[in-house]
């Protein structure tokens, strides 16, 4: 089975010491690396045939569990930053919170170098209690861990795995990249096949839209722009849906981008 990307849990920019460039890097490159991975060597495990060698089949299972680890230790990294970490809640402190810390350095020296102390008391600023108490009451209750996923279930979606199956058949998605424009200043690059519009001008260029064919919306993280945008086009008669944890995890299941037209 493909392990899909989980959408960061995190809003990047609102962390207390810990810059977006950084946690954005992180979530892309090393859990989208490890979600890559873990998907490749399970493609050589259905690969193999019953007459493969004991040990290769020994080798890529521990391959597999050790990408297994680096998956879901990320998910929960993030998942539990985003709070308050210096207010612990009372009954927190007597626990034992299922709580992740990242220490490899690609976790933290693109902002602090090798001052990892720093960034320990940067990751503690940023806990989120909430989300690790949540973890123990699911674990008292002998019940799986809660999916690290913020996406908004009130609209419809897609996954960027989903999207990219569409593409691949040559289904006639528009791609709409809605990142704000003062994102949008920030890169050179898109999802390739996409087109940016302002999602604070979508009366303007609305008209531009096939009615007929669906829309995907994705924005930075899938966060509240796109689904916005999403909620704006359907209500106004097309078949959109918004793209889980946006370009960012498109990025990080290493989907292909090209240069925006107007940045070369």
């Amino acid at each position: 089975m493909q392990q899909e990307i989980t959408p960061i849990a995190v809003r990047p920019w609102t962390l207390n010491g810990i810059s977006e460039r950084m946690l954005v890097s992180h979530y892309e490159n090393n859990y989208g690396g490890a979600v890559r991975t873990l998907n490749a060597v399970r493609a050589d495990l259905a690969a193999l045939d019953a007459g493969a060698p004991g040990y290769r089949l020994r080798a890529l299972k521990r391959e597999e569990i050790i990408a297994m680890g680096s998956v879901t230790l990320h998910e929960l990294y993030f998942g539990n930053l985003g709070g308050e970490g210096n207010k612990v809640p009372d009954h927190a402190v007597d626990a034992a919170p299922v709580l992740v810390l990242d220490m490899y350095e690609h976790a933290y020296h693109m902002d602090f170098g090798a001052n990892a102390t720093a960034y320990i008391d940067a990751f503690m600023r940023n806990i989120e209690w909430a989300a690790v108490i949540h973890r123990m009451d699911a674990v008292r209750a002998d019940r799986s861990l809660p999916l690290e996923d913020p996406s908004d279930k009130s609209l419809p979606s897609l996954s960027v795995e989903e999207l990219a199956a569409q593409l691949a058949k040559g289904e006639p998605v528009q791609v709409l990249d809605a990142r704000p424009r003062h994102h949008i200043s920030r890169t050179v690059d898109l999802m390739e096949g996409a087109i940016w519009r302002d999602p604070d001008r979508v009366d303007e260029w609305i008209g531009e839209l096939a009615v007929d064919r669906p829309v995907a919306v994705y924005c930075a993280y899938g966060f509240h722009v796109g689904c916005s945008v999403t909620k704006t086009l359907r209500e106004r008669g097309f078949d959109a849906r918004y793209i889980r944890g946006g370009i960012s995890a498109w990025y990080a299941t290493g989907g292909s981008r090209a240069l925006r037209p107007d940045a070369g």
